[in-house]
């Protein structure tokens, strides 16, 4: 089983969304925080990041950038609120990137879409 990262800055939010993928069949483990997330990503086989991570575009670019650092087989899409950053996002390193608000079954079809590529 693939093994999907989730990284929020809400705990409440990232632990529902978690829970929602967990019972889709995915192997998840949730983070907070860009640290958290570059620590699991170094220590464990992540296939799929998925990054609900606030702040400006050039940040979603950074993270995107040091992720694919620690690991080049890892798919990363990243979400945002912000339609204007789906261009900068994926031409900076994000393999997808979805618009809040989502649609679950629309995050579990990208992330199967990723997994086929992986």
């Amino acid at each position: 089983m693939s093994r999907v990262l989730f990284v929020g800055t809400d705990r409440t939010m990232t632990e529902m969304v978690g829970r929602l993928l967990k019972r889709n069949g995915f192997d998840v483990r949730c983070v907070i925080g860009r640290e958290e997330a570059f620590s699991a990503i170094g220590a464990q086989s992540i296939a799929v990041v998925i990054a609900d991570l606030e702040g400006s575009v050039t940040e979603g670019i950074r993270f995107c950038q040091e992720a694919k650092q620690r690991s080049t087989a890892t798919k990363l899409l990243l979400i945002s609120g912000n339609e204007k950053d789906e261009e900068s996002l994926l031409l900076g390193g994000a393999d997808d990137w979805l618009k809040k608000p989502y649609s679950m079954r629309i995050l579990y079809a990208r992330v199967q879409a990723l997994l086929r590529q992986a």
